[in-house]
């Protein structure tokens, strides 16, 4: 095989240009990474879904690897999973950044200029800073037992949320509150009124 490489079509990559680069498609409730098993073949020497992985350093995190869908990779990550995912605040949205690697580790022929990890895709996506979205399981508190009996009626409370136990009125999060997928928060209910 000669030492020569096409001059490649937009989308297509590889010796022959025959392997179409990897893209992100950013969905209602999960954001979707596709690399094509032709192109992790030819980059790593061998197809392995261990081999394709969202966030630096998150190599060895199961629930950032890949997943084998026909002839493809795909790494499907909830909206507000981490695997090293950053997020920030742009005007009235929130953007996502992170990375999509392959571990070339086991292939020395490898063309890339990094022996372990190459960068498949730097990817974003935009949501909307109001955002309502549904999610497959529902979401469990850390403590599912309340400390006092529960009364059933028509109630107004007043919730507050904080960054600590404390609960200091001081320190409630107010709009606009940033908070990082996996801080742990606590909330404090008022009993306002009741009928």
């Amino acid at each position: 095989m000669g030492g020569f490489y096409c001059a490649c079509a937009q989308d297509y990559h590889g010796r022959f240009c025959d392997n179409k680069l990897p893209h992100v498609r950013c969905l209602r409730d999960r954001i979707v990474l596709v690399v094509g098993k032709s192109l992790v073949r030819e980059e790593a020497g061998t197809v392995d879904r261990k081999l394709v992985y969202v966030g630096r350093g998150r190599r060895d995190e199961a629930r950032c690897w890949s997943r084998d869908v026909g002839d493809e990779l795909v790494v499907t990550l909830n909206i507000f999973s981490n695997c090293g995912t950053n997020i920030k605040k742009r005007g009235r949205n929130f953007v996502y950044k992170n990375r999509l690697f392959l571990d070339t580790s086991s292939n020395t022929s490898s063309s890339t200029s990094s022996p372990d990890n190459l960068v498949l895709l730097d990817w974003s996506c935009v949501y909307p800073r109001n955002y309502v979205t549904s999610l497959r399981q529902s979401i469990s508190p850390a403590i599912n037992q309340p400390e006092r009996q529960v009364a059933y009626g028509k109630f107004i409370i007043d919730l507050k949320m904080f960054p600590t136990l404390d609960l200091s009125p001081l320190s409630d999060l107010r709009p606009p509150a940033t908070l990082v997928t996996g801080q742990r928060v606590y909330a404090q209910v008022q009993l306002m009124t009741s009928q």
